[in-house]
C-alpha cells in the first residue's frame, strides 16, 4: 500500500498569520499550485481523503475532478487548533502576547495556544484517523491525503516513529508530496516534499519477478509476509530498521509468496 501526503495550495491572505482550525478559501495562487502538482501526476490513486477546512477540501477537489474521485472528508486531518491566537499575525502576538507565545515556543510539542490544542493531541487526533481508515489491500491504488503541515507532520511523526519535537525535520510546503509505502509494520518513505508526483509501482512482470524463482508470483509482502524490501514498489525498508522484523525473514529483497512459505 502508498501513502501519498498532499499540502493544500495556498490560502486567501494565509502569509504571515496563525491559520490552523481558522477557514480562509484557497487562494488562486494556491490554485495553481495544486494544478501545478497535478500535471506531474501519474497512476490514478484508489482513494482520496482530505480534512474539511476549505483550503484543504478544494484542493482535494481539484485533485478528485481529474481522477473522477469523489474526496472523502475527515476533519480529524485539520491543522493544529490554535485557539485564541488564529487569524492574528505572528508579530502581532511577538508584540501583545510575548509570554503565552514564549512558553508555547519553548514547549510546543506539549503547549497549546490560549484555547487550542498541543502537537502531542494533534497526533492523538490523526492516529484515530490512521487506525480507523480503511487501507483495502492495496489492490486499488495508493491513498491520497490532502492535509496540512501541521496534520501531515503529525502522520510522519506517528508512522515513522520520529521524537515529536523533531517533527520540524520534515518541510511540509504547498502543493509538495510526501509519499510512503505501509507494507507490513515497518513504513518507508519514497519521497519528501516533492515537487512532482512519485512514479508510479512498475506493474508489468518483468519488473515484478521474484529474485529468487525469475517466476512472476504474488509477493510475499501483499500475502503478509514480513520481509525487508518490495520490488513490486521497488522501495526498500532502511537498512537500520530491519532489526524490527522477524530474524527469519531479514532477505536483502523482497521474495515471491511461494519462496516465503
Amino acid at each position: 500500500m502508498r501513502l501519498l501526503l498532499v499540502r493544500h495550495g495556498a490560502g486567501e491572505g494565509q502569509e504571515g498569520r496563525v491559520i490552523g482550525h481558522a477557514d480562509p478559501p484557497l487562494s488562486q495562487r494556491g490554485r495553481a499550485q495544486i494544478e501545478n502538482l497535478l500535471g506531474t501526476a501519474g497512476e490514478r490513486p484508489g482513494r482520496l481523503v482530505t480534512s474539511d477546512l476549505r483550503r484543504a477540501r478544494s484542493s482535494a477537489e481539484i485533485l478528485g475532478s481529474h481522477w473522477n474521485l469523489e474526496p472523502v472528508i475527515d476533519a480529524r486531518l485539520r491543522e493544529l487548533d490554535f485557539g485564541a491566537w488564529e487569524s492574528r499575525t505572528w508579530r502581532e502576538l511577538e508584540r501583545e502576547d510575548p509570554d503565552r507565545l514564549g512558553r508555547w515556543m519553548r514547549d510546543w510539542t506539549r503547549t497549546p495556544a490560549p484555547g487550542g490544542e498541543s502537537f502531542v493531541e494533534l497526533v492523538a487526533r490523526v492516529s484515530g484517523w490512521l487506525e480507523q481508515w480503511d487501507w483495502g489491500d492495496g489492490s486499488e491504488g495508493a491513498t491520497v491525503v490532502v492535509a496540512h503541515a501541521g496534520s501531515i507532520r503529525a502522520i510522519l511523526c506517528r508512522l515513522l516513529g520520529v521524537p515529536l519535537d523533531e517533527a520540524f525535520g520534515f518541510e511540509v510546503d504547498y502543493a509538495r508530496v510526501t509519499a510512503l509505502t505501509l507494507w507490513g509494520s515497518v513504513p518507508s518513505l519514497i519521497c519528501r516534499n516533492a515537487e512532482r508526483w512519485p512514479d508510479p509501482p512498475p506493474r508489468d512482470d518483468a519488473q515484478r519477478r521474484c529474485p529468487r524463482c525469475g517466476e512472476a508470483n504474488e509477493c510475499a509482502v501483499a500475502a503478509g509476509k514480513s520481509v525487508s524490501a518490495c520490488w513490486c514498489f521497488g522501495t526498500a525498508i532502511p537498512r537500520e530498521r530491519l532489526a524490527e522484523l522477524p530474524e527469519a525473514s531479514r532477505g536483502e529483497v523482497c521474495i515471491c509468496r511461494r519462496c516465503a512459505e
